[in-house]
């Protein structure tokens, strides 16, 4: 129950400095920093930025491969947790592992 709670403190957290503290957005920056992104004009990006943009996709997918299998055993499935994490990172997340049951038993092939 203390996890639970520590998770949902940890998501209400990430969520007030998402809308109360976060610096301002600088669209026509953040715009044009993915689009270079997405055409592979990796020279114009700051090297920081591109490896850690590609580190959190791949924990992502490291941690949702993990995730989907034990989604098979929850009441609630982990694919819109995914699916939201994509855009969200590990605010969409948090839920599921507040929301999903201890797993004691293996029940499958």
């Amino acid at each position: 129950m203390t996890l639970k709670l520590a998770l949902w403190l940890l998501w209400t957290g990430f969520i007030a400095y998402i809308l109360l503290l976060a610096p301002p957005l600088h669209l026509d920056e953040t715009l044009t920093l993915l689009k270079n992104i997405f055409t592979f004009q990796w020279a114009a990006i700051n090297p920081i930025i591109l490896s850690l943009f590609s580190l959190v996709g791949i924990w992502l997918l490291i941690y949702s491969s993990l995730l989907f299998i034990d989604g098979r055993m929850q009441p609630i499935p982990f694919w819109p947790f995914a699916v939201a994490s994509v855009g969200s990172g590990v605010i969409g997340l948090l839920p599921y592992l507040a929301l999903r049951k201890p797993n004691q038993q293996f029940s499958g092939q």
